[in-house]
């Protein structure tokens, strides 16, 4: 009699267990890990580049600097997702590589599951602000200071970094996937867009800054009546960097999630 009673409790639990296993959850939320291959084109030239600064020294830096028409690196992204397995979702994401960008995603899931995993597709449409960047040399103290406007910097050097920033937007494409209660791994596909993009700054920056110092950061905004810093691109004067921040963006990775039930 135990035996039958045993039996009938283990066949109860395993259709509970089989009707259980296709259950999809309600909503998710995850954080995420993922590198692909990043391709930034840009119009190949010379930037060439001349400063004095405002001290009495009158410190400067002269420099020119090659662009590529193109540059290969590896990007690494994280983020947060979170949303209906079968409805709105969305996405909030850093991406670095030789850009850094920051977007954020809408979309609608569509899930289906399979036992203990699920598997989803999301098309979404994302926006965010893409920052670039040359570095064009070191601007060396050669007397007491570094003088930027009213600023002074008593360092060895600044750095010296020519950067823009862009709106960028376009579709997106997110492949996830759970395996089990809390670990999952995704894909992500992107058709970045560059819809604006502002004027360069010039930005100096102190790698070590000493006691009294109150910024380790200037910035001098370029445009076309800039003559100090005076800086040309292919002998024309520059005021945008010349990247074209439109492309495809791929990634894969890992995923850690939260899931909820109704």
């Amino acid at each position: 009699m135990m035996k039958k009673h045993l039996i009938s409790a283990l066949l109860l639990f395993t259709c509970l267990q089989l009707i259980g296993q296709d259950e999809l959850p309600w909503k998710y939320r995850g954080l995420y890990l993922g590198a692909g291959p990043r391709v930034l084109t840009a119009e190949a030239g010379t930037i060439n580049f001349n400063f004095i600064d405002n001290s009495p020294s009158m410190d400067n830096l002269s420099s020119s600097t090659l662009v590529e028409d193109s540059y290969n690196s590896v990007g690494v992204q994280f983020g947060f997702m979170w949303g209906k397995y079968k409805g709105l979702s969305y996405d909030v994401n850093f991406d670095i590589s030789k850009t850094i960008l920051f977007d954020f995603s809408l979309g609608y899931t569509f899930s289906m599951a399979k036992g203990y995993n699920s598997f989803s597709l999301r098309p979404a449409i994302m926006v965010g602000g893409a920052n670039y960047h040359f570095d064009l040399g070191d601007l060396v103290n050669n007397a007491g200071y570094i003088q930027i406007g009213e600023r002074e910097y008593y360092g060895e050097y600044l750095e010296t970094k020519l950067s823009s920033q862009a709106t960028v937007w376009g579709p997106q494409l997110d492949l996830f996937a759970n395996f089990g209660e809390h670990f999952g791994a995704f894909a992500k596909f992107n058709l970045d867009i560059a819809s604006s993009t502002n004027n360069s700054d010039i930005n100096f920056i102190n790698p070590s800054p000493g006691d009294g110092e109150s910024s380790n950061f200037a910035s001098i905004s370029i445009d076309e009546n800039t003559t100090n810093p005076d800086i040309e691109f292919n002998g024309e004067k520059l005021i945008n960097l010349p990247y074209n921040s439109s492309g495809l963006r791929l990634s894969v990775g890992v995923v850690y999630f939260w899931n909820k039930f109704r």
